[in-house]
């Protein structure tokens, strides 16, 4: 079988200890070569393909750029950098945006980044940029760089004054350098220290109650006073950060985006508590959303930090793959459906005087009745390469070296090759990449 561990090896090898010379090289080539080299194989594909749509985006990205210059350029040359040259002027490049912008579904096109980003590269100052200059330009553009308002209203109405300058020292982590806004200033400032350790003691606190919970003993009164007091800290919180920071720049950081909704909702809950008669549990079931934040707090340490920053590039960067495994799944659970649907069960009559592991493992979960239990089944079928106990009994619907048993076969070993050979090594050797 395609097993890592075939069903014939336990019985021979307990049979004859000699039995260990003919399994032993099936393990190191199959196991332990085979299947590597089929992974290098497809990641040696995967790799030279994507080399291959680099190279062909990237030439026609500089023909596109050529094409585009040569329409909005200049009538006649003009001196610049020491020599005559062909050149664009801002007008006309705006412009175009403009109408790209008006035109083009799909297209996010921030005309102040380009009115930034032109003023950037036009060393100069004249207007004017070159073709060099024109490609440098489009590269910028491609970056997905945020324009938005820095400062928040009370920074603005209070710059300079004494209460600025607290506030400046409150929020800010006074790191050396240009001022580039929230996610550069705000982390190791006093205020997120402060906050991180409100947090450690709403966890600690958590866990206390929990204590008190699972021992069955009172709580006193103000454990509910207490529990408000968490709900409605981080409104403070959120609103400081709003008046430091404009609204556009605290929500360029997911951190904060995921902070304002459970504050939000732990705020709401407060309120409903406080107006109503909800449950002090249910008050306290909404704080544990304050536990998933001391992920945040973990940030500060590097590692933990740059293992995160792999995942959500990997995740954000990966979607064709997962989509195209997924497909695989969606497109072979459809046809086992027709195939083993309704079938595998210990009373079917296909099954019957027949003795099978699926059963006597408690596979019978692992089916095709509907798409989404064969959905299920084949994507354990994916993480585990092969499950013996269920390709077996779906075979065994069928008569042997009949038409549907070959059906049978055709279905597993071709999802075998499709999904766990090629479709999930793509995705390894992509999270590799």
């Amino acid at each position: 079988t395609t097993a890592n561990l075939p069903d014939a090896m336990i019985p021979s090898y307990a049979h004859s200890r000699s039995f260990i010379w003919l399994w032993m090289p099936f393990f190191v080539m199959a196991v332990c070569i085979f299947q590597q080299v089929v992974l290098a194989v497809v990641y040696g594909e995967y790799q030279e393909n994507a080399t291959d749509v680099m190279k062909e985006g990237s030439k026609k990205l500089v023909q596109g750029i050529n094409a585009a210059f040569g329409f909005i350029k200049e009538p006649i040359q003009v001196k610049k950098h020491g020599r005559m040259q062909q050149v664009v002027r801002f007008e006309a490049f705006n412009e175009v945006a403009g109408l790209l912008s008006n035109i083009a579904r799909g297209a996010i096109i921030d005309l102040n980044l380009i009115e930034l980003a032109y003023q950037a590269l036009d060393r100069d100052d004249d207007g004017l940029l070159t073709k060099d200059e024109l490609h440098e330009f489009t590269d910028v553009l491609q970056t997905g760089f945020k324009v938005t308002k820095r400062d928040g209203w009370l920074r603005r109405r209070f710059a300079g004054s004494c209460l600025g300058r607290c506030l400046s020292r409150l929020m800010d982590n006074r790191k050396e350098g240009p001022d580039y806004g929230y996610q550069e200033r705000f982390n190791g400032s006093v205020f997120d220290i402060f906050m991180n350790c409100v947090l450690g003691v709403n966890v600690a606190w958590i866990v206390f109650q929990s204590y008190i919970d699972l021992n069955n003993l009172a709580e006193p009164d103000f454990f509910e006073v207490i529990d408000i007091f968490f709900c409605f800290i981080y409104l403070a919180e959120v609103w400081l950060k709003l008046c430091y920071w404009s609204w556009g720049e605290y929500w360029t950081s997911m951190d904060n985006r995921f902070d304002f909704l459970t504050t939000m909702v732990l705020a709401c809950s407060g309120l409903a508590y406080c107006m109503t008669d909800v449950s002090s549990n249910v008050l306290r079931f909404f704080n544990l959303l304050r536990l998933v934040r001391m992920l945040k707090a973990l940030n500060n340490i590097r590692a933990y930090r740059e293992i995160w920053f792999i995942i959500e590039r990997m995740i954000g960067t990966c979607w064709n793959v997962l989509a195209m495994n997924f497909l695989v799944i969606y497109l072979w659970s459809a046809a086992g459906v027709q195939l083993f649907g309704g079938q595998l069960y210990k009373d079917s009559p296909a099954l019957q005087g027949q003795d099978f592991d699926y059963f006597d493992s408690h596979f019978q979960v692992y089916n095709f009745n509907d798409m989404l239990m064969a959905m299920v089944t084949l994507f354990f079928f994916t993480l585990t390469t092969w499950v013996d106990q269920i390709a077996v009994v779906c075979v065994a619907t069928a008569d042997p070296f009949t038409l549907r048993w070959f059906l049978n076969w055709g279905h597993l070993l071709s999802f075998y090759v499709a999904s766990p050979l090629l479709a999930f090594n793509v995705f390894t050797a992509f999270s590799i990449d």
